[in-house]
């Protein structure tokens, strides 16, 4: 089915299909043949799905696989468990990302432990942009401390509205200011790439306000934060009036091959 652009910002989790079949780590391969026996013909299988008691995603067999092991074989001798899953959260436009950098044919989409299935709540605004707290970045400040000798007192600043999130009638603001991110060094000397997922809030004039790491790549974090904190956006309106929006962006580093 094709995806529209005003399609891009639904959940993932609407879209997706059942599991055509999925395993148990202690099943033999023959097992799992006679359960693939019992699917519909017309059934596409591209990988089984190996889950736990619990029902928690522990692994992936490619159907090749399956075929070509032996038939007393478990499956956990098999399983892939380095799994590449996205998050029950993700959009379709974050989804898209994880097919055109990986070049899977299909990825299961799970709730990971350590994110709730919807997006986080934002914390109250602040001039910070904050990273996540396990990836062990407190956060950048923006704009701290004093300019010059004015040791006069600030002005008084209007209350940040609440930020809307994207979607349904509210349509994402168009990019019109990109910086690059800029490779760390120390990324490219480990040969690091990957797609940070961030959530932005972008204000009334268009400026991003604050940025959390949704989902994190280690030594890449840091770069995407900053590149995103100097994008600049079209307005959002809302019935005539600017209003500030939260959405999801993601930040893809790849090493030139």
């Amino acid at each position: 089915m094709p995806i529209t652009p005003a399609q891009l910002h639904d959940p993932i989790i609407e879209y997706v299909q059942p599991a055509g079949l999925t395993l148990r780590p202690d099943d033999t391969i023959a097992i799992a043949l006679e359960r693939a026996r019992q699917l519909p013909a017309t059934q596409i299988i591209l990988y089984c799905y190996v889950v736990d008691l619990e029902e928690r995603l522990a692994g992936v067999v490619p159907i090749r696989r399956l075929l070509t092991t032996a038939p007393e074989a478990r499956i956990d001798s098999i399983m892939i468990v380095d799994v590449e899953a996205i998050p029950s959260w993700a959009t379709v436009l974050v989804a898209a990302e994880y097919f055109v950098n990986r070049r899977f044919l299909a990825f299961p989409v799970v709730e990971p432990s350590e994110l709730p299935p919807d997006l986080p709540p934002i914390d109250p605004p602040s001039p910070r942009i904050d990273a996540c707290d396990s990836c062990g970045v407190v956060g950048v400040p923006i704009g701290d401390g004093l300019v010059g000798h004015d040791l006069t007192a600030p002005p008084v600043t209007q209350a940040h509205k609440d930020p809307i999130p994207v979607g349904g009638n509210i349509r994402p603001p168009t990019r019109v200011g990109y910086v690059a991110p800029i490779y760390p060094q120390l990324a490219l000397a480990a040969r690091k790439e990957g797609t940070v997922i961030l959530q932005a809030v972008i204000d009334e004039t268009g400026n991003v306000r604050e940025v959390k790491v949704l989902r994190s790549v280690p030594l890449l974090d840091d770069a995407a934060i900053q590149a995103v904190a100097n994008w600049k956006f079209t307005p959002t309106l809302l019935n005539g009036t600017a209003v500030p929006v939260v959405m999801t962006v993601t930040v893809a580093f790849a090493l030139t091959k």
